[in-house]
């Protein structure tokens, strides 16, 4: 098939001089027919692609409702693991989370963990990815803003159950691995 992205009516230009030179973009694009383009002549109308492109982007959207799920389904399961632990209701003493049972404390960083994202990069990754395995553990985590908004909630009356289901109600999604940028 000759330069597909043309039956497509695509083209590409040079906006930029750090780009490279179009024949060398005409070489790659001109290398990577899309599987999508197997009609027995190499050719496909603009409503087919059109509509392999919207069956595409439902497939995508479908996927990532359900990661959405499992990930929500897994902090609620963790949820309620922290509150029956077997030190759920050890009180902990020093530290930013004093105050706080053991069990309390990690169901706040739960929901702050999966709902809250912080700044940073994708460096991060790793960070928050530590820090669910952390709180798998049965540890606490030591972020002093994470704490003191546990405290201000429940000040408003909140807990981590309430605070989770406002976050579903308002249809939060919780962040996965590659945009919550966690750093402790």
């Amino acid at each position: 098939m000759s330069r597909w992205w043309k039956q497509l009516g695509l083209r590409f230009d040079v906006r930029s001089p750090l780009s490279p030179p179009p024949e060398n973009r005409a070489l790659v694009l001109g290398g990577l027919v899309p599987v999508g383009f197997d009609s027995p002549d190499g050719r496909i109308t603009l409503e087919e692609a059109a509509q392999r492109l919207d069956a595409a982007q439902a497939e995508v959207e479908r996927a990532r409702e359900f990661e959405e799920a499992a990930r929500r389904a897994h902090g609620w399961a963790q949820i309620e693991a922290a509150y029956e632990a077997p030190d759920a209701d050890v009180v902990v003493v020093g530290g930013v989370w004093e105050g706080f049972t053991h069990g309390r404390a990690r169901a706040w960083l739960w929901n702050f963990v999966q709902y809250i994202p912080r700044a940073g990069g994708l460096r991060y990754t790793a960070d928050r990815e530590r820090a669910q395995e952390i709180l798998e553990e049965g540890n606490l985590l030591d972020l002093e803003g994470f704490a003191e908004l546990a405290r201000e909630l429940e000040a408003d009356g909140s807990n981590p159950h309430a605070y989770r289901r406002a976050m579903e109600t308002l249809g939060r999604d919780t962040f996965d691995e590659t945009s919550v940028l966690l750093r402790f």
